[in-house]
């Protein structure tokens, strides 16, 4: 239980400090995903580059995106340091196995943050 409580308390931390947006790509909405590749696209063509490039950079642009807003898709900040820090998702996935869970992952259902000064 406290393993539980350790971890719930520094992924705050981690939200605290990442600023996610969104808990995965799946909770954001088609039109925000749409004016973001728009976004992107429109970068992309101003460089001059071709179509078939533009796809490709929109693309791993897209993916960029979702590893800085999407909180399961972000690097964990609060990492030991003794390897590479894995993503939000892998270390839920790292995190069951090592309280016993039969779960394969533990899992964030949603999180809110709020921020002094800030209205929502």
């Amino acid at each position: 239980k406290d393993a539980a409580k350790d971890l719930a308390y520094k992924i705050a931390m981690h939200i605290a400090a990442a600023k996610p947006e969104f808990l995965s790509s799946d909770f954001m909405s088609d039109e925000q995903k749409e004016a973001q590749e728009n976004l992107l696209t429109e970068i992309a063509r101003s460089e001059g580059k071709p179509d078939n490039v533009v796809q490709k950079m929109v693309k791993g642009r897209m993916q960029k995106f979702y590893n800085e807003t999407c909180l399961l898709e972000q690097t964990y900040l609060i990492h030991d340091g003794t390897d590479s820090a894995p993503t939000v998702k892998k270390l839920l996935q790292t995190e069951a196995k090592k309280m016993g869970s039969s779960q394969k992952s533990l899992e964030i259902t949603s999180f809110h943050s709020f921020r002094l000064g800030e209205r929502s």
